[in-house]
């Protein structure tokens, strides 16, 4: 005979709830990245004529000032061919510059030029604006919060994503095969 299990009604409805692909936090996470992105990259484009990709390059340069592509792949958590593409059009618009004394062009640090600084100073009322209007509905301590929380999530996501890789790359359908001796 088969031992039937209760649950409470919040449990149950806790359970279902969270089976529902809408309540994944990877999937809201997901929706909201995407609501925000898609504004934000018919106003740039709009205003600025610029995509999303080099509006982040341009923000981070402007808030960390010189930076290795190396070091703007880390930060923004672009594809590093991305971030290459964008740099490189940036540079062919002379919005960014590279240090050309450095070691290694890969370590060499990049920054804005003189034109992508007036172009970051233009485009910082859009996002303080843009900020503002996002957190209007938080207190100021919701706020702090919100950002801790989602930095635990950011570290935590990074951590996860490396221990897959770690368990794929152990597996042994992942190991090359080796040729008969």
């Amino acid at each position: 005979m088969t031992k039937t299990t209760f649950k409470k009604p919040l449990e149950a409805d806790l359970s279902a709830r969270q089976r529902d692909p809408r309540n994944v936090i990877v999937f809201r996470i997901n929706r909201l990245a995407t609501s925000f992105s898609r504004a934000s990259a018919k106003i740039y484009k709009d205003m600025f004529g610029l995509g999303l990709p080099n509006v982040r390059v341009i923000y981070t340069l402007a808030d960390h000032g010189e930076l290795t592509s190396k070091q703007l792949v880390q930060i923004t958590a672009m594809d590093k061919a991305l971030v290459s593409r964008v740099l490189s059009d940036l540079s062919a618009q002379e919005l960014v510059a590279i240090d050309t004394d450095g070691p290694q062009v890969r370590r060499r640090p990049w920054r804005l030029s003189a034109k992508g600084a007036e172009l970051a100073a233009a485009m910082e009322p859009v996002r303080t604006r843009r900020q503002a209007r996002l957190m209007e509905e938080f207190s100021n301590a919701e706020a702090l919060h919100l950002n801790h929380l989602l930095d635990r999530l950011f570290r935590s996501s990074e951590r996860l994503g490396l221990e897959e890789e770690r368990a794929r790359a152990a597996s042994p359908g992942n190991r090359p095969s080796r040729p008969p001796a």
